[in-house]
């Protein structure tokens, strides 16, 4: 018996041929893999065997189910795993078995029913959100345990002299940084639970981080701005990162470092805070 078995399975997009005249057979417990160059047609082949597309001619069938007159049988009998996590990673497990649930127009008791058989343990939205943060800030403090060792390495050599490396600047900087990527996965979150579309999306989060980076601080010394600028600058969170990391690294800073880490505190809280909101109120 095959478990696939096509003939002249051909797929047309207009002038364009996809997929032509594909025969095959695959025996069952046989493990066959397609090969060939990108636009070769191995997608599109699987995306008609697994009844996503229809074929434009040929015949194919799965399990003994044509694709084209039985895709609900054919789609019973198989599985299927993709190169991408196809779960939504914005909602909850709960959220994402309803979702597939719907796609199926399962009734609304048997779907609760088969939710509870298999979620063992639900997951609020706040813990996910919460661990989106974390989970960007660690990053960050490994990130930056990397380039402070780095740091010390050329310091030792020589290089980088002015850089002052010791267990309380290390831990200061690990704060100062570990806090403002906090705040920043927070604003990520808060403008993507907002949007329909993913789309787009990178392009707002630039308009959203380099207008925050331009007046830190990063790029000029804000002891002497203009008069038009200072205010920008008092008000950019990123300000007082930069700032305490150049009082625990080289020991030269504008404002207290108490103050600095306030400030970034104060900030990340709010944009916690305000992003746990948005996030439970995101629409499914």
């Amino acid at each position: 018996m095959y478990a696939i078995e096509t003939e002249g399975l051909t797929k047309r997009y207009n002038d364009l041929v996809a997929v032509n005249s594909l025969d095959l057979k695959v025996r069952e417990g046989e493990i066959f893999g397609l090969l060939g160059p990108n636009g070769a047609g191995k997608t599109t082949t699987l995306l008609m065997l697994t009844t996503l597309i229809p074929p434009t001619s040929g015949i194919a069938t799965v399990n003994n189910f044509n694709v084209a007159r039985q895709p609900d049988k054919v789609r019973e009998s198989i599985g299927i795993v993709f190169q991408e996590f196809s779960s939504d990673e914005m909602l909850t497990g709960y959220e994402n078995l309803k979702l597939h649930g719907w796609l199926y127009n399962m009734p609304s008791r048997l779907m609760e029913e088969r939710i509870k058989e298999v979620l063992v343990s639900p997951v609020s939205r706040t813990s996910i959100f919460i661990g989106k943060v974390l989970g960007g800030s660690t990053e960050t403090a490994i990130q930056v345990a990397i380039l402070l060792f780095i740091g010390f390495s050329l310091s030792t050599i020589g290089a980088m002299k002015e850089l002052t490396l010791n267990p309380a600047s290390v831990i200061i900087s690990c704060a100062f940084l570990f806090m403002t990527t906090a705040g920043a996965v927070s604003i990520g979150l808060i403008i993507g639970s907002q949007m329909e579309s993913p789309e787009g999306y990178e392009l707002i989060i630039s308009f959203v981080i380099f207008p925050l980076f331009f007046p830190s601080g990063a790029l000029f010394p804000i002891n002497n701005l203009p008069p038009w600028l200072a205010p920008f600058t008092l008000m950019d969170p990123a300000t007082y990162t930069v700032d305490g990391l150049r009082g625990a690294l080289l020991g030269t800073s504008t404002f207290p470092l108490i103050l600095d880490f306030t400030a970034i505190t104060l900030f990340t809280a709010a944009t916690i805070v305000v992003g746990q909101y948005a996030f439970k109120k995101m629409k499914v």
